[in-house]
Parts: C-alpha cells; structure tokens; sequence
C-alpha cells in the first residue's frame, strides 16, 4: 500500500452519528478523484459488523477500529470525551506504521471538492492546521476540526509529549490549548507551522469552501442541512 496520506476520524454510531460518519465518507469518495482518494482509519465506537460492511462497501480504502462500550449513554457529554481520548493515540500508531502525512478530520464535516490542496505543500516536519495567534484564549489559537501533520522523528516526539502531558484524564478544552502551548513553547522552531484556510475548515458554509465542518451546533443548519440529506441519499446506491 502507497502510504502517502490517510485521514484518521472518530465516532460513535448511536442512531444519529451512524448518518454522520455515512455522509462524511460518501462525500469523500465523491468529490475526490480515485486516484488521489486518502486512506481512511476510523475509531468507530459500538459498531457492530453489519454497519462496518456498510461503511466499507461505500469507502473500500478504510480501515475501522472498533470499541465497544456497551450500555453508554451518548447524550452524556463525559462519554464523548471518551472517545475523543483515543484519537491521540490512534495518530502516533498512524505516524509510526510510516503514513507520510497524518490529516485529522471531525467527521460531522462534509468534503466538497478534492482536499489534496490540504496536504501537498506539508513536509515531514510541518504541521498545518488553522491557526489565529491573535486570538487571548489559547484553546482558540489552534482549530483542531481539520489538520495535518508530517511525519519525522521531531513531530513524533511533539506528539509523544502532548499524549504523556495530557495523560488519561483530559477535556477537549485541555487537549487543544495543550496542542498549542507544547508546540508554540518547545517547538515552533524545530516545527514550521502552515497556516490552514479557513476553506478547509469552514463553520459558516460559505459555498466556495471545500470542508464544511458542523462543529455540532450548526448540525440543523439549513444550508449544510440540504448537502447533507442529498450525500445520505446518495450514499444508499453504495450498499
């Protein structure tokens, strides 16, 4: 396998993130070319095998890690941090089976065009992730929705860092200002940051941008509402 590039997420697939994570993969497959289409490794929480065939036969070219956490209630906002827990760990595996650049994508986004645009100016000692220095609130400076990381001994040992200062008992709050302040204090130097589009990355739905990404509370949007119904419909002709 080329280990050019491969996209980690993470999910659970109670009744609403199961649609979630069907739209984030069948807009993926559609919007991008067969021969620039990214790997794709999935931390999917209770899924069962049926659902797994299905995100399969939409996206041949992903691999799904599976945890069960039976009985989980996934309206309980502790649960979800759970989740994103394992994320961390999942990317320093990702970088260290040799994957040249690592992009992390939310997958309540919707891909709109070719992201290869994301990751072909990122060396293996970059980072490019959205970034706004201006911002007081240091969780802020770093938007962690869609990013990429190279992969060399020195951004190994950042990400080795965060997942030993960060520990097992972290908030979302705590792992982005944590991200931000470990690289911006011992590493800024030693790893170039590239500056994201907000095109990559774009809460507000601008029709040019080419990620939309819901951050949750813009789920029932209506504009990203249309693109999302008419990707779950087409993702039906995949099974």
């Amino acid at each position: 396998m080329n280990k050019d590039t491969v996209i980690l997420t993470t999910a659970t697939c109670d009744n609403e993130y199961r649609n979630v994570f069907r739209v984030f993969i069948t807009s993926l497959r559609e919007n991008i070319p067969e021969q620039n289409r990214p790997a794709i490794i999935a931390d999917l929480i209770n899924v069962d095998d049926k659902t797994v065939k299905t995100f399969t036969s939409i996206y041949p070219n992903l691999k799904v890690n599976s945890t069960l956490l039976p009985g989980a209630d996934w309206t309980d906002r502790n649960n979800t941090i759970q989740i994103m827990r394992i994320r961390p760990h999942t990317l320093l595996a990702t970088m260290n089976e040799g994957w040249r650049h690592v992009v992390t994508i939310d997958c309540d986004s919707i891909i709109r065009g070719d992201i290869k645009e994301l990751w072909n100016d990122v060396g293996q000692d970059n980072i490019k992730i959205l970034y706004r220095p201006e911002r007081k609130n240091e969780f802020t400076r770093f938007q962690a929705g869609v990013w990429c990381i190279g992969n060399s001994e020195i951004t190994r040992r950042y990400w080795r860092e965060l997942i030993d200062f960060l520990g097992n008992n972290w908030t979302f709050y705590d792992g982005q200002t944590a991200m931000y302040k470990i690289w911006f204090q011992k590493y800024r130097h030693a790893i170039p940051l590239i500056k994201l589009e907000k095109k990559f990355n774009d809460w507000e739905f601008n029709k040019k941008s080419i990620i939309w990404h819901s951050k949750r509370s813009h789920i029932n949007e209506d504009k990203f509402m249309v693109e999302f119904n008419q990707y779950l419909e087409i993702s039906k002709k995949y099974e």
